[in-house]
């Protein structure tokens, strides 16, 4: 399968400030989102759009909302994803999310159409959603996959955190943490 990178991507990108963004903290994430969820993608579609002068591959994702933690959200949201693979080309951007099928997360969506990704911080505003192995309880990770353990660990720099999935928040009490700083911050 033919991978390609376009220079318009590479200066979309430098340009919507998705290479080289800094941690946000979980305060600025909320403050920036004017809607957070949980939700399960549905389905994903690879379609060309025009992007300026340049025709990109975007994929529509059509996410089944669990529950709104900020804003209100419809029951079936579609967000666009700049990426994806429409025939035998394909498109990979650096930091953006892709969305698979029956992927469970919780979201903090920027409400900006046609950006390069929808979520705040790009990639930082997905955390994965996925059993623990042992317990079978759903657990929060980091949207690469690194157990979150504490909404202080957002934004923070990595160093010396427990790698084990049963020591990662449950669903629940991220939620609880992160609707309790929507109310302290007075972020609707």
């Amino acid at each position: 399968m033919k991978r390609i990178l376009l220079a318009t991507v590479i200066a979309l990108i430098i340009s919507a400030g998705v290479s080289a963004q800094e941690p946000m903290s979980l305060d600025s994430m909320i403050m920036a989102a004017p809607t957070i969820v949980v939700a399960t993608v549905e389905s994903r579609r690879a379609v060309a759009e025009d992007y300026g002068a340049s025709r990109l591959i975007v994929t529509h994702v059509t996410l089944r909302v669990e529950q709104s933690i900020k804003g209100s959200a419809p029951q079936t949201l579609v967000v666009e994803v700049l990426g994806g693979t429409l025939g035998d080309v394909t498109l990979h951007v650096s930091h953006v999310p892709e969305f698979r099928v029956g992927d469970r997360d919780v979201l903090f969506l920027s409400g900006a159409p046609h950006a390069v990704s929808p979520l705040v911080g790009s990639d930082q505003g997905r955390f994965r959603i996925l059993a623990d192995n042992i317990s079978g309880q759903p657990r929060v990770l980091m949207s690469d996959f690194e157990p979150l353990l504490s909404v202080s660990q957002v934004g923070a720099e990595r160093r010396g955190f427990a790698r084990t999935m049963s020591d990662a928040l449950t669903v629940d009490a991220f939620v609880t943490a992160v609707r309790d700083r929507v109310r302290a911050l007075g972020a609707r």
